[in-house]
C-alpha cells in the first residue's frame, strides 16, 4: 500500500478467531440460510442453486504478515476444458463479475474465485463489499453457467446440500444484480468526481507513476519498470494502468474500471496469451507478494490510446487486469484500496511470468 498505509498497525492481519467472526458476519450479511449451508471447520458451502459456492479461510505468509485469506470459490464445470473454452473463458474476463476463471487442468475442474486478505485496516468495510462479491459469483455461474457449457461442451458442476439435497428454486439472492445493483448504476458513475481524481492522482505520485494523460473520465499512467537503467517509463518496459472514472458494464451498468495493462513484449513471449491469463489468474492467491484483493480478472485486452492529440491505431491485445467497480459498492475506502493493489499487482506479474521463462 501507499507509505502513508504501509503502518504495521494499519496492515495488521486479523487473528484466527477474528477471521472466522468475520466469516461468520459475511454469512449474516449475505443471509444465506442454514438449511442451505454446510459448515466446516475453516468455513462454509452452500448452494444457490445447482453449484456449490464454498467460502472458507486459509492461512498465508503475506508480506512479512502470517496473515488470513477469504476465499469465495464456485463450482463450474468438470472435466478438461479445450482451447475453445480458454479463450472463451479469457474473452469473458473484459467484463469480469469480480471474479476470474481459475482452471485446474489435474484435477478436471473449472471455477470462479475471488478473494480478499483480512487485515484491520479494511476488515469492516471490505467484508461488507465482498458479499456483493461472492453473490454476483454465485449468480454469474448460476444463469450463464449453463449457456456457456452448451457453447463449449463442459459439463457443468452440480451438486447438493448432503442433507437438504437438491433445491427446487434458486435463492433469492440471485436476484440482486438486477433488483439493486443495475438501478444503483442507471445514472452515471458515482466516482467520476474531482475529489476522487485527486486521490487517485496521490495514490500515483506515491507510487513514483507518471500520469501520461488525461480526459474526461479518464486518466492513463505508467508504473516504472523494476528492471535499472535505460527509461522505466519507455512503452516497452512499463505497464500501463488506465483508470476509468465513468465506465459501463455490459451487465452491471455504470462505475468505474481500472486496467492494468503488462508491456507489449510479454504478451508477444506467451506461447499462449490466453492460457498465460488463465494462469496469473491462478496463481493470484500464491506467494508472498501476492495481490491483497482477488478482485477482477486477467484477459486480453485493447489499451486506449494516450496520445490524444492525433490520431493513433489501436493497440494489439495484450495482458490486462481488469476491474470493474459497479456503484453499488461505492464507498470511501474501495477504489483507492483497489487502485494500490494494482501498482502492487503489475510488480507481482512480471515476478511471475520472469519465473515461468526460466
Amino acid at each position: 500500500m501507499t507509505e502513508q498505509r504501509n503502518d504495521a498497525g494499519f496492515l495488521a492481519p486479523l487473528s484466527n478467531a477474528q477471521s472466522f467472526e468475520a466469516l461468520r458476519r459475511l454469512h449474516g450479511v449475505m443471509m444465506v440460510e442454514e438449511k442451505w449451508t454446510d459448515w466446516e471447520a475453516t468455513g462454509f458451502s452452500w448452494w444457490p442453486g445447482r453449484l456449490r459456492q464454498r467460502l472458507h479461510i486459509e492461512e498465508v505468509d503475506w508480506r512479512g504478515y502470517q496473515a488470513r485469506r477469504l476465499v469465495a470459490e464456485t463450482d463450474l464445470y468438470s472435466g478438461s476444458p479445450g482451447a475453445a473454452a480458454l479463450e472463451g473463458f479469457c474473452e469473458l474476463s473484459r467484463f469480469p463479475p469480480l471474479s476470474h476463471f481459475v482452471v485446474d487442468q489435474d484435477a478436471k475442474r473449472t471455477a470462479l474465485r475471488a478473494h480478499l486478505l483480512l487485515a484491520e485496516a479494511w476488515e469492516a468495510e471490505m467484508v461488507a463489499r465482498f458479499s456483493v462479491v461472492a453473490i454476483l459469483q454465485a449468480t454469474f455461474a448460476e444463469l450463464g453457467g449453463e449457456g456457456l457449457a452448451s457453447r463449449f461442451g463442459l459439463a457443468l458442476a452440480t451438486s447438493q446440500h448432503p442433507e437438504s439435497g437438491e433445491r427446487e428454486h434458486p435463492d433469492g439472492l440471485l436476484s440482486l444484480a438486477a433488483a439493486e445493483i443495475v438501478p444503483a448504476g442507471r445514472d452515471g458513475s458515482a466516482w467520476n468526481t474531482p475529489e476522487v481524481f485527486e486521490e487517485v492522482s496521490e495514490i500515483l505520485v506515491d507510487a513514483d507513476a507518471r500520469v501520461t494523460s488525461t480526459r474526461a473520465g479518464l486518466l492513463s499512467a505508467r508504473l516504472p519498470s523494476p528492471e535499472p537503467g535505460g527509461d522505466r517509463y519507455a512503452p516497452r518496459s512499463s505497464a500501463l494502468l488506465q483508470i476509468q472514472f465513468e465506465a459501463n458494464h455490459p451487465e452491471l451498468a455504470n462505475g468505474a474500471c481500472l486496467r492494468l495493462f503488462l508491456p507489449h513484449h510479454l504478451t508477444e513471449a506467451a506461447g499462449s496469451p490466453a492460457l498465460t491469463a488463465l494462469t496469473l489468474n491462478s496463481r493470484e492467491i500464491e506467494g508472498v507478494d501476492a495481490p491483497a484483493f482477488g478482485f477482477g480478472a486477467w484477459c486480453l485486452e485493447h489499451s486506449i490510446p494516450e496520445v490524444i492529440e492525433f490520431a493513433v491505431k489501436p493497440s494489439p491485445a495484450r495482458l490486462c487486469h481488469v476491474v470493474f467497480i459497479p456503484n453499488y459498492l461505492h464507498g470511501e475506502s474501495i477504489l483507492p484500496l483497489l487502485l494500490e493493489d494494482e501498482i502492487l499487482r503489475s510488480a507481482w506479474a512480471l515476478d511471475v511470468l520472469g519465473e515461468t521463462r526460466k
